[in-house]
């Protein structure tokens, strides 16, 4: 699963540049991937 999570973070951090939109929504699961990470770790 946590795989998961970051090959998903990973494709939206290098699309991030491109649209605000999905800059917007990289920054927001930056903060839900660092509490997982804090949560399961």
């Amino acid at each position: 699963m946590s795989d998961f999570i970051i090959v998903c973070y990973t494709k939206l951090y290098f699309s991030s540049s491109k649209d605000s939109y999905k800059y917007y929504i990289s920054q927001h699961l930056t903060v839900l991937f660092f509490i997982y990470l804090y949560t399961y770790n």
